[in-house]
């Protein structure tokens, strides 16, 4: 925290809950015993003592052994990335680099490439072969993002969902009757989303899910890597102030038509909404809409539905299963698609206001070799509108307010 993070013992102290006085002597002790080691010790990089945390998604489907995320949880995994991210490097620079023998190196990278997150370049040398980015530059972008181009957008939306409310609310596309303020959590999403697929056809650089690059372990994914480069826990050490949450898990969507968004807001637990089986969403929308009875279930059925009470996709109450999601036919999404298609026309100059100032902040920091995946980590950015526009919404109370009924769930359309 002293010398890479430039706090002074004050600071330290209140992190740490420790004594400044404390903290000093710490300080003084770990000098001594740096000093003694330093002269025993032969010359390692920055990672072998100061290692970095690299946190993994995607676009596109995972791999059977849901790559390319579990191919980053490793440690030494995240910091080998991280080495060889901004220019090739050796088996043995990286060996020096993260202080570790060369042969769990070697078997290390050997994992990285087959898996398609490094790349062999002539010389013996590896590269990372996916887009990174600092958290640091994601908090600048936030910041920026909010100020310029949110307000605008933010009125634009609530201006329209009010506008056809009486259409939103009507029994022919509520047909799970939720109320306003909990049915705004889905449109929030939903127009957002549609809007952007909108930009990003219009926009016509960006990778669509038929371009992206089978996998050798099933899936078909571009990766995407954020460096925890900030200090957790320590607001007064970042620059930044994260007012308005830009991170986010999602949207996120399940083979069976199922899509979530999830932020900060929601508690980050997307896992819940992979980990479910196989049938459920397509079950729960069957019974909800009427076209199953309840008293007419399968045993495998029975287990789905029991799944869908423990995980609160379903509540029950006196008069039966009650959703805990929102859905509707097919003849009420093609309206919904309809309604968010004439908002985007409102609303492409704060898309394309955003794009730009992202593309600016974000290119700088990635390496040529990967830029031709970064157009699509570019319209990501602007899945911030989605987690702003729920703060926002929470902050003044149009929005419902998250619970631990419906966290997971409050932004689910299936």
């Amino acid at each position: 925290m002293y010398y890479f993070n430039g706090l002074n013992c004050g600071n330290i102290a209140k992190v740490l809950s420790a004594s400044e006085g404390t903290v000093k002597w710490w300080l003084y002790e770990a000098r001594k015993e740096l000093r003694e080691g330093m002269n025993m010790m032969r010359e390692y990089g920055e990672k072998s003592y100061n290692p970095g945390i690299l946190s993994v998604s995607c676009q596109g489907d995972l791999g059977l052994d849901k790559e390319p995320v579990s191919c980053a949880r490793r440690k030494s995994a995240q910091n080998i990335l991280l080495a060889a991210y901004k220019k090739a490097v050796t088996m043995q620079e990286l060996s020096d680099e993260l202080g570790i023998s060369m042969p769990y190196i070697e078997d290390e990278v050997d994992y990285l490439t087959k898996n398609q997150l490094m790349k062999r370049e002539s010389g013996g040398k590896y590269r990372t072969d996916f887009v990174i980015l600092p958290n640091s530059k994601i908090e600048e972008a936030s910041d920026e993002l909010y100020e310029t181009c949110f307000p605008a957008y933010y009125e634009t939306l609530m201006h329209t969902l009010e506008k056809h409310k009486e259409t939103l609310v009507s029994p022919a596309i509520n047909r799970v009757g939720f109320g306003w303020s909990r049915l705004l959590w889905v449109y929030v999403h939903l127009f957002t989303e549609a809007a952007l697929d909108q930009f990003r056809s219009e926009e016509g650089t960006f990778i669509c899910y038929d371009n992206i690059p089978l996998r050798p372990n099933g899936g078909k994914w571009l990766a995407i890597g954020y460096e925890n480069d900030l200090l957790p826990g320590n607001e007064s050490a970042v620059k930044y102030t994260r007012r308005h949450p830009m991170n986010s898990d999602g949207p996120v969507m399940r083979y069976d038509g199922a899509q979530s968004f999830y932020c900060d807001l929601n508690g980050w637990n997307s896992n819940v909404f992979f980990s479910l089986p196989q049938g459920i969403f397509n079950l729960c929308r069957s019974i909800i809409l009427g076209a199953k009875s309840s008293n007419d279930l399968s045993e495998e059925e029975k287990y789905l539905v029991s799944t869908a009470l423990e995980k609160k996709l379903l509540i029950r109450d006196t008069s039966g299963f009650q959703p805990n999601f929102f859905c509707t036919d097919c003849a009420a999404y093609a309206v919904l698609y309809r309604l968010a298609n004439e908002f985007y026309a409102e609303t492409k100059p704060y898309f394309k206001r955003a794009y730009d100032l992202a593309t600016a902040i974000y290119l700088r920091e990635v390496p040529g070799a990967v830029q031709w995946q970064a157009a699509n980590l570019m319209t990501n950015v602007l899945n911030a509108f989605v987690s702003y526009s729920c703060q926002v919404g929470v902050e003044r109370g149009t929005l419902c307010t998250p619970d631990a009924d419906n966290r997971d769930w409050i932004m689910l359309f299936a």
